[in-house]
């Protein structure tokens, strides 16, 4: 008997479930904004692809403080089931920072790695497939709609107070309406620039075109999206500049992003953006400034998309406490374009410019109109 005790006792330890009492309980609102803890959260985050060379664990743990010392609050790394990822995932809810979790999914599913991490307070949300809606044409996905359904409904077995998440293609013609529901928050990858789908010229032009897309796809359904903008290059090409970063970030959130996840800031290969291309991460630095300072009206704000007269000029304005942001943006790279949009409702001005140190003049409020030359 007294093997039989032993086996039993150890069988009665492994089926106690791990003490949940301080996980973060993320759930999706019925304004389609993220909560956690049933309070809006607005993701600033990045990619850290951290099998590619094996920097996982607490070996990612210095990215993980550079990442926060830069504004962001969210990490989209890879865990598996070594221990060191506890200390990681340690820093992570010290800091501030939550984590969308990309995990080995083998064929008896991925409950081991959910299990071991779910009750850690910075686990907010698991990634259930990549380019879930490549390729961009032929007959058959990557992974279809049922079978992205079905990973869904597994997290939500095993972590129930956790959301699903997979990230896909924009560019205007993936397919896109028919995942909606399927996942919890849904990632569109945009990287125009060195894509080779346009000159370099039309990068801009490309993002702003592709999230317009993503809005029209999504337009009724609920789904709450979040942009996965470039910041990194394709092979033989180079990365944004600054200037580029900030169009990329604007453009989803005029057509309706509650998010931004960065890619990336590591992706092997001793590419780790702050080291690479200092001058891009600096700029991102400043942006996930301006994207905090802009949460509460982008979670809360009633959105309206404002025609410009324009293909090249993309604007929306948010309505909220009072207060009216207005977000022009050209995707022109030398020809200013004269602008008129129409302001919500009671919206008085002067109009003022919101972040000042950036040097930006010339549109003025009058009449129930914000006109001017958008560079």
């Amino acid at each position: 008997m007294r093997p039989l005790l032993a086996v039993l006792a150890i069988v009665s330890l492994l089926a106690t479930p791990p003490d949940l009492a301080s996980a973060t309980t993320a759930t999706v609102g019925p304004d389609g904004n993220l909560l956690l803890d049933g309070m809006p959260f607005f993701p600033i985050g990045i990619y850290h692809v951290s099998w590619i060379g094996d920097r996982q664990g607490d070996e990612a743990i210095p990215d993980l403080e550079r990442a926060a010392d830069a504004g962001f609050n969210l990490i989209h790394p890879s865990i598996d089931g070594r221990d060191s990822t506890s200390d990681f995932l340690d820093v992570a809810a010290a800091r501030g920072v939550y984590v969308i979790g990309e995990i080995p999914w083998p064929a008896n599913g991925p409950d081991f790695f959910v299990n071991k991490w779910k009750a850690k307070p910075a686990m907010i949300a698991w990634n259930v497939a990549d380019d879930f809606n490549a390729p961009f044409t032929g007959p058959a996905y990557n992974h279809p709609p049922s079978h992205v359904a079905a990973r869904h409904a597994t997290i939500h077995a095993l972590a129930p107070n956790h959301l699903s998440y997979a990230s896909g293609g924009s560019y205007p013609g993936y397919r896109i309406h028919e995942f909606a529901g399927t996942m919890d928050v849904m990632g569109f990858q945009s990287y125009p620039v060195g894509a080779e789908n346009h000159p370099d010229d039309y990068a801009l032009q490309e993002n702003a075109e592709s999230f317009a897309y993503v809005g029209g796809e999504l337009a009724g359904t609920g789904q709450l999206f979040v942009a996965n903008p470039q910041a990194y290059r394709w092979a033989g090409h180079r990365y944004p500049t600054p200037r580029e970063a900030r169009s990329f970030l604007y453009a989803p959130l005029v057509y309706g992003a509650k998010g931004i996840v960065w890619y990336a800031m590591w992706e092997g290969n001793g590419t780790l953006l702050p080291s690479v291309v200092p001058g891009l991460w600096d700029e991102l630095t400043h942006l996930n400034a301006e994207t905090r300072s802009l949460a509460e009206i982008l979670l809360h704000g009633t959105r309206t998309e404002l025609a410009t007269g324009s293909a090249r000029v993309h604007a929306a304005s948010w309505q909220h406490d009072g207060q009216v942001v207005v977000v022009v943006l050209s995707t022109e790279r030398t020809v200013s374009h004269a602008v008129s949009v129409t302001l919500p409702p009671g919206a008085a001005g002067p109009a003022h410019v919101r972040f000042p140190s950036r040097g930006i003049t010339g549109m003025t409020a009058a009449g129930g109109m914000l006109a001017g030359d958008v560079a």
